[in-house]
């Protein structure tokens, strides 16, 4: 007969220095990855497997599921992770949990891994582990358990993430890559594919067009292929985390932002300029962002999503319907393009979000990832202000908590819908930083705000396979437009 397996989560052991230095000062269950914290996605392996699941943060929690134990009797079993021991293979791990139902003693998942280790246990053993008195102790237990205990082959890829290799390759394509698209990383090289081989290709030539001046900030690609249908790139896979990672969980401190936006405003500067034609510059941004705003709005709506989001927004939304927010925030976008003072296209990356920027702040290293792609110079040359506004709607507004579900929906007492985010969203003094920096450049904070305005509008179409993130990116652009119209 299988036992009844509850899945227990060590939530106990601490993220070393090296670690937090990248995520932050956050518990292993709490990091972040495809949208899901770490613990919520053992849980939910848990439960597709039929198991009770249980996690522990405190010794005096894991000596009451002890005393738990020892007063429900026999015919279960528990299997415990450490939080630290992570799964490179999450699907295995639940066919893992399924199967441990039938152990007939306790039995290892992995070798130990200093002092951690991720195990099947009988319930007396596990009454020992939870009633340790330290790590130590814990240790001990599990050293002499193996000398006895047998191991299974580890076919879920266990990695300990407390080394920061080993985080990398747990956290790779962390904040999730769009639905077409592909990535692998492997042997120190990343490769990136899709159906929309157009795409793949101008993603690839982007660097060797690139001119010279901009290349310290990017990364090299190499081996373009297309084939049956499909095309890719690859470049080489560094071990730095994005900005979204380090910037969701709270790892970037002021002086470490700071030295971010040394880096992306260099950026900025580096930007190759193409023909001084005044009227051409406006012509373009009118082009590729006011007229791309009104024709995503039309497509949107023209979807099942959509219209079922605008039906929410007439009935609780702050700012009414999306063709209401459309018509408010069209005179903000076109004051924007109109009074900008540059007169000339810039080649530009055409996607700076945190996501795209991956940043080593030990190093001071930026190198920009995943642009919109070009095969020419001219083929890449864009509006200055796309740029700034596509880095401004990550730290003014907050994209990266709504792309990652850091974020809930609510009505307020006045029956009107409200965007809240997680731990407050970014802090206000990233915020202003980054306002005091444009100010400095000479750029317009309600000019750059205004085409964030259009930015979060936009992408609704581009995200309706996750429609939970919709009624997010629809409030952000109500606060965006009250905060313009404030400024006016």
């Amino acid at each position: 007969m299988p036992h009844h397996v509850t899945v227990i989560l060590d939530d106990r052991i601490p993220p070393p220095p090296e670690v937090v230095a990248i995520i932050g000062k956050v518990p292993f269950s709490r990091i972040v990855r495809r949208r899901k914290r770490f613990g919520t996605e053992i849980q939910a392996a848990a439960e597709s497997a039929h198991c009770a699941f249980q996690i522990i943060e405190t010794d005096e929690a894991a000596s009451a599921l002890a005393h738990h134990i020892e007063t429900r009797g026999p015919g279960f079993l528990y299997l415990l992770l450490p939080s630290c021991i992570a799964p490179l293979y999450m699907e295995q791990l639940t066919l893992v949990m399924k199967k441990s139902a039938f152990a007939l003693e306790s039995t290892f998942l992995a070798p130990i891994s200093g002092d951690a280790a991720a195990v099947i246990l009988k319930e007396k053993d596990a009454i020992a582990f939870l009633r340790a008195e330290d790590a130590e102790d814990r240790r001990n237990i599990l050293l002499r358990l193996s000398e006895a205990a047998p191991e299974m082959v580890d076919r879920v890829s266990l990695v300990d993430i407390r080394k920061p290799r080993s985080l990398f390759k747990f956290l790779v394509g962390s904040t999730e890559a769009r639905h077409f698209n592909d990535t692998l990383a492997e042997d120190g090289v990343f490769h990136k594919s899709s159906s929309d081989v157009a795409k793949m290709e101008a993603e690839y030539r982007y660097f060797h067009v690139a001119p010279e001046e901009m290349k310290r900030f990017l990364m090299p690609t190499f081996y373009f292929w297309a084939k049956g249908g499909k095309g890719g790139y690859s470049m080489e896979h560094l071990p730095v985390p994005d900005v979204a990672l380090q910037f969701i969980h709270g790892a970037l401190k002021p002086a470490d932002f700071d030295l971010l936006l040394d880096n992306f405003f260099a950026f900025l500067a580096s930007r190759r300029k193409g023909s001084d034609n005044a009227a051409h510059t406006l012509a373009e941004g009118r082009r590729h962002i006011l007229e791309k705003f009104d024709a995503r709005i039309e497509r949107f709506l023209d979807t099942k999503e959509g219209q079922k989001l605008d039906a929410i927004l007439i009935s609780a939304g702050p700012r009414g319907n999306l063709r209401a927010m459309q018509a408010a925030a069209r005179p903000f976008i076109e004051k924007a393009l109109e009074q900008f003072s540059g007169t000339h296209l810039v080649f530009g990356h055409g996607d700076p979000c945190f996501s795209n920027i991956l940043f080593d702040k030990r190093l001071g290293l930026m190198r920009l990832i995943d642009p919109k792609g070009a095969t020419s110079f001219e083929a890449g040359l864009m509006h200055p202000l796309y740029d700034v506004a596509k880095f401004s709607h990550s730290v003014l507004g907050g994209y990266d908590f709504i792309n990652n579900a850091l974020f809930n929906c609510s009505l307020n007492d006045q029956l009107v819908m409200e965007c809240h985010l997680d731990e407050g969203g970014p802090p206000t003094w990233a915020q202003d930083a980054f306002r005091h920096r444009l100010e400095k450049a000479g750029l317009d904070v309600g000019a750059v705000r205004a085409v964030e305005l259009s930015l979060f509008l936009s992408m609704l179409p581009l995200h309706s396979d996750r429609p939970n993130k919709l009624m997010g990116f629809a409030l952000t652009a109500a606060t965006i437009l009250d905060d313009l119209e404030s400024r006016a």
